[in-house]
């Protein structure tokens, strides 16, 4: 609401479509590579195992985080590829640069997530409702 009151068309339109990179590329990719973690930490949960609880979690972050790495550099190369389909070059700059700029709060977004699922896959609800 805030840019689309402020800043021009093209910026708005810049916006959306770097909101259409996140969450394709990077939103639905990651949060579902997060979604295996359910099936695990259960399955530790259930057979007492709260230390494989715990390197589940860890495994899950890491494997999320080197498979973010590709994705911040196709992010860095999105100019390009949307240039290449047909976009107009300010949209396309702008898009990138709204991408790059949302890069270190989608990682923490992924990461939060993760414990997310950790927590409710052991049953504790109300901790995700408190950050």
């Amino acid at each position: 609401m805030f840019i689309g009151h402020s800043c021009s068309k093209d910026v708005l339109a810049a916006v959306g479509m770097g909101n259409v990179l996140i969450s394709a590329f990077c939103m639905a990719f990651c949060f579902g590579l997060n979604g295996t973690l359910e099936s695990k930490i259960s399955q530790a949960y259930g057979a007492n195992n709260y230390e494989m609880c715990g390197v589940w979690l860890n495994r899950g972050r890491k494997i999320c985080s080197f498979i973010f790495l590709p994705i911040a550099c196709l992010f860095y190369g999105s100019e390009m590829m949307l240039k290449a389909i047909g976009m107009d070059q300010n949209l396309a700059a702008n898009a990138k640069v709204y991408s790059c700029m949302m890069l270190p709060g989608l990682w923490a977004a992924i990461q939060f997530d993760a414990t997310k699922r950790f927590c409710t896959s052991q049953l504790r609800t109300s901790p995700p409702f408190f950050a």
